[in-house]
């Protein structure tokens, strides 16, 4: 498997093999996001845009983005969408990667926004959950 990051000037190259993958989560975000919108963040270079490729079947597995948040008291790397298929074959590297890219950027700790699912596979690999997000509609 390869990890990457996709440069902004090439995401239009990439977007075709990712944008199902990264469908499923952008729609759990409450309409806050949609699928172009996250293509034009990533273009920009307010997203960050990664994916998993498997050079023996070659396909790309998984896909994900991410941003810098500049919190008053520290920086973090927040994780927004990870879509993709075989997650046990490449999360455990996903994990590894997301943790040195956010050190190689000086940030004091990564954050994922995610639906409560994810809570059992991020806590087996160290990540703890810190509070819950309400809402409602008006």
């Amino acid at each position: 498997m390869i990890v990457s990051l996709v440069p902004p000037e090439y995401v239009d190259k990439e977007w075709p093999h990712v944008a199902d993958l990264l469908l499923k989560a952008i729609l759990f975000s409450g309409g806050r996001w949609d699928i172009e919108s996250v293509r034009e963040e990533v273009r920009a270079g307010r997203q960050h845009l990664f994916l998993v490729y498997d050079e023996d079947k070659k396909e790309t597995k998984a896909a994900w983005t991410s941003k810098f948040v500049e919190y008053p008291g520290s920086k973090a790397l927040q994780t927004l969408f990870i879509g993709g298929s075989g997650y046990d074959e490449w999360f455990g590297e996903v994990n590894n990667f997301i943790k040195s890219w956010a050190e190689d950027n000086d940030c004091n700790f990564v954050e994922f926004i995610g639906r409560k699912g994810w809570e059992r596979k991020l806590k087996k690999i160290g990540w703890t959950s810190e509070y819950c997000s309400y809402r409602m509609e008006v």
